[in-house]
């Protein structure tokens, strides 16, 4: 790991996540939520191994005094009904390129298709994001068009098109945390998957899709 680099890709190695939640951006909406996962240290041990091993600056964290983000604990509280499911969380790094950011998630899919575990990756937050004050502001048409332009690239499995449209797609939709954790997600996935769009709303002028992506063999 090169020594002068600050800004690392972070993974959660805490063998138990409990906590509760007000939301630093929000606390009016979302406070005192409670959350309890079990961890895997050695899943996250591996993800971590992987990311150094392709080159990048990737750090493990084991600290139960972290609290966690709304981005991780709310999608959990619908997508969990088990309470006795591992999780890994894992952060974004908004020093790092697209570039980079796609080489992590191909480290970390490496770990999920070699390991014997039933693993899913959930890449939590929004496509378009230039936020307005009122919770019904929808992306503009052409930020909407945008969305499932890049939404029909991932339930149609062309990985290809996703990846050449998403610079540009970022800088014109304003998309959430530079387009990272789609990044991520994007190097996770190799050929041969196929999507479905369970839904696409608005939160403030953000465009929220619910999709499902699985390998179609």
């Amino acid at each position: 790991m090169p020594l002068d680099v600050q800004f690392f890709h972070y993974v959660d190695a805490t063998d138990r996540h409990k906590g509760i939640l007000t939301a630093f951006e929000c606390p009016d909406l979302i406070t005192d939520v409670p959350y309890d996962h079990p961890g895997d240290s050695a899943l996250a041990t591996q993800f971590v191994e992987a990311g150094k091993a392709a080159g990048l600056s990737v750090v493990g964290i084991n600290d139960p005094t972290y609290v966690w983000d709304y981005g991780t604990v709310v999608p959990l509280r619908y997508l969990l009904k088990r309470k006795d499911i591992p999780v890994v969380d894992l952060s974004v790094c908004w020093a790092a390129s697209l570039e980079e950011t796609v080489e992590w998630g191909k480290a970390i899919g490496e770990v999920i298709r070699n390991s014997q575990k039933r693993i899913v990756f959930v890449a939590s937050g929004a496509l378009a994001h230039n936020l307005g004050r009122r919770p019904d502001l929808w992306p503009n048409l052409t930020e909407q068009t945008l969305d499932r332009e890049f939404c029909n690239h991932l339930v149609n499995g062309d990985r290809t098109s996703a990846l050449e449209m998403l610079p540009s797609y970022v800088r014109a939709a304003g998309v959430e945390s530079g387009g990272r954790h789609v990044a991520m997600l994007l190097g996770v996935l190799q050929s041969d998957f196929r999507g479905v769009l369970h839904g696409y709303g608005p939160s403030s002028g953000s465009g929220n899709p619910v999709l499902t992506i699985c390998h179609a063999s």
